[in-house]
């Protein structure tokens, strides 16, 4: 969805009842607010009691969180150099839980195609949450590898997890549970990209680490994991044997990443937090391993991943690597997984990257 788009979509809402409730944005400011973007929209927001709050509402296409980021920033940035700067809000197609967090503390606020929103000033403050993404679609975590194309994450994890052998398209598709159509196209796409070369029968993967860098960029972690903070007092080896142990005599598919899904001479960064993927549901997780869900002060991360990636198939679960507690996620997702994290796991990636050179 471009940015134009965003503008039409947010006024069309704002029509509907029930969007935004209790709000009132029929009151243009007139005259311009000077501003370095052409597309804000000054207005004062009306709501409830009386209280109004002046806004500069600016459109965006943004979907990742490093995106938003930099967008709020340079807002931020911005209002500093204004004599009199309005609120400014950002409208955008949809805000995950980890975008919404980064938008809070910049200081900006945002409100989002599902409804949801964030406005937080002296006179007005209003926070809707949990309204779905009315855009999701299962792509197993690819917005759009290589943007206009769609390419399968299954795909890829594959085909990175091929190595430099001869890209055989019938194996791959099998290995991806993909269509064999889907996996040419991929190929040919990543041919005009320069990640495959080599004459007709014998083309390869070449400069994968820039391909998996690629992957990663655009590899939607926070939207298509579910991420359940739990804690338990058990100490984390024995707890990690423990949880290998359970899924091992219940059959249920897990995986463990980030620190819990690496040997120590792999990264620096372990730590006692453990996380794992799993495809049995979270209750039943929560209630085997008598785990409790807790705001804040997590030493257990649950992930469950969307069906489409809840596979050997080329998901998840694919190539799982052999720990002392228990199987591990391929190196191929550990990067994508600490990629997708802040501070020192996310500088971890690198380091497993050029370590472990996707064994």
């Amino acid at each position: 969805m471009r940015t134009p788009a965003v503008r039409s979509a947010f006024w069309e809402r704002v029509r509907t009842r029930g969007f935004l409730p209790g709000l009132d944005f029929s009151r243009p400011i007139r005259g311009r607010v000077t501003s370095f973007w052409e597309d804000l929209t000054t207005l004062r927001i009306e709501g409830g009691g009386g209280h109004s709050l002046r806004v500069g509402l600016r459109y965006s296409s943004a979907a990742f969180p490093r995106d938003l980021k930099k967008q709020a920033t340079a807002m931020s940035e911005s209002a500093t150099r204004m004599d009199d700067p309005p609120y400014f809000v950002l409208v955008v197609p949809f805000v995950t839980d980890r975008s919404r967090e980064i938008l809070r503390s910049s200081g900006v606020g945002f409100i989002d195609l599902a409804g949801n929103c964030h406005l937080a000033r002296e006179t007005m403050r209003i926070e809707i949450s949990g309204r779905p993404n009315p855009f999701s679609t299962d792509r197993s975590g690819v917005r759009s590898v290589f943007r206009g194309d769609r390419v399968s994450a299954r795909a890829l994890r594959v085909l990175l997890g091929a190595g430099t052998e001869p890209i055989r398209l019938a194996r791959i598709a099998a290995d991806a549970d993909a269509s064999l159509g889907l996996v040419h196209a991929t190929v040919n796409r990543l041919r005009r990209e320069g990640f495959v070369a080599g004459p007709r029968g014998d083309e390869r993967l070449v400069d994968r680490e820039s391909l998996l860098a690629k992957f990663a960029e655009e590899y939607e972690w926070d939207r298509v994991t579910r991420v359940d903070p739990l804690f338990t007092l058990q100490e984390p080896v024995l707890f990690r044997e423990r949880v290998g142990v359970w899924a091992k005599r219940a059959r249920v598919p897990l995986a463990f990443t980030l620190g819990s899904g690496v040997r120590p001479d792999e990264i620096a960064l372990t730590g006692s937090l453990t996380a794992f993927y799993c495809a049995s549901p979270a209750a039943v997780v929560r209630e085997e391993l008598q785990l409790r869900s807790v705001p804040t002060g997590a030493n257990v991360l649950l992930l469950t991943p969307p069906a489409a990636s809840a596979t050997e198939k080329g998901g998840v679960f694919y190539a799982l690597r052999g720990l002392p507690w228990g199987p591990g996620v391929s190196t191929i997702q550990m990067y994508l997984d600490l990629a997708a994290q802040k501070g020192r796991w996310g500088e971890q990636a690198t380091e497993l990257l050029g370590r472990a050179r996707f064994a």
